[in-house]
């Protein structure tokens, strides 16, 4: 997820190869609604990073995978943490899904001024497309922050 031409430092082969398997059977199982199992098979591949993981962008895309677990399940306090602690790896700021997951998760925790804040940042980087398979009350939230540009009464 790092930027283009951002360098970063890279996870030693041996170490990427087991990380990438974990992640594979995270992502299986986390689509097969086996959460827990998930779960635990990304928390594994973080581990095997070697410190400080937050230099990692393979940091970034594990944590959001933990978030994104955890949201899927229905666990929005405990998507929260992971989806904040990826802003920290290269790459991940600024990238709009990160942002629509994050600031979902601070809606349905009842904290929309964060929500709105992450939201527009997702809706600033994707558009109104980042949303179209989200629930409405989503956009609707940007729509009721942001103001569109002069001359239009919607944003675009």
């Amino acid at each position: 997820m790092a930027d283009d031409g951002q360098a970063v430092p890279l996870v030693p082969a041996k170490i990427y190869k087991e990380v990438q398997a974990h992640c594979h059977e995270g992502e299986r199982l986390m689509a097969a609604g086996n959460h827990n199992k998930a779960f635990h098979q990304f928390l594994q591949a973080l581990d095997l990073l070697p410190l400080p993981r937050e230099q990692w962008n393979a940091a970034g895309w594990i944590l959001v995978a933990v978030g994104e677990n955890a949201f899927r399940a229905g666990s929005f306090r405990a998507a929260e943490q992971p989806l904040q602690d990826a802003m920290w790896a290269p790459g991940t700021i600024g990238n709009p899904w990160v942002h629509l997951r994050l600031g979902q998760v601070k809606f349905e925790l009842g904290n929309m001024k964060h929500a709105a804040d992450e939201l527009a940042r997702a809706y600033l980087g994707g558009g109104r497309d980042i949303f179209e398979d989200q629930d409405p009350k989503y956009l609707a939230l940007v729509e009721e922050v942001l103001e569109p540009p002069p001359g239009m009464d919607r944003l675009p």
